[in-house]
């Protein structure tokens, strides 16, 4: 089924193989074979483990035209986020699974994540996608 959260790649048509995509797909042909079909509108996730590295993707990073750097790749916690004409795509989070939730919500819900931000490890990015955050939510990271 065409998903219209999928705009790298014309018509919203992308082979993804993966569980998340199989499971939404059953969904969407379960409604429909029901007789009440809904929009496709998915965000693609993945995941891998690879020794003591966890590895998450929320979107699709393809055609980003800026990339932000959250946190040290050194500490072996960090994300990165796409971004393509001033708007979040995606983000890879080595580690980061709350960097991972609030990238994968913001894209579900369309909210939008400023990248001159993003890079401030102190501010939570789940309160930079849902809007200015105040200096007392300001947090300290180890």
């Amino acid at each position: 089924m065409p998903n219209p959260s999928i705009v790298d790649f014309g018509n919203g048509r992308l082979r993804l193989e993966s569980v998340q995509n199989a499971v939404e797909q059953a969904k969407a042909a379960a409604a429909t074979l029901l007789g009440i079909p809904a929009e496709h509108k998915t965000v693609p996730w993945f995941w891998s483990d690879q020794a003591d590295l966890e590895l998450q993707i929320a979107g699709l990073s393809g055609g980003h035209e800026r990339v932000v750097l959250r946190g040290d790749p050194g500490s072996e916690k960090f994300s990165v986020l796409y971004y393509r004409g001033g708007t979040l795509i995606a983000a890879d989070c080595i580690n980061n699974p709350l960097d991972f939730m609030a990238v994968w919500d913001a894209l579900h819900k369309g909210q939008p994540v400023p990248a001159d931000a993003a890079s401030d490890t102190s501010f939570p990015l789940k309160k930079l996608a849902t809007g200015a955050p105040a200096l007392s939510e300001k947090v300290t990271t180890p």
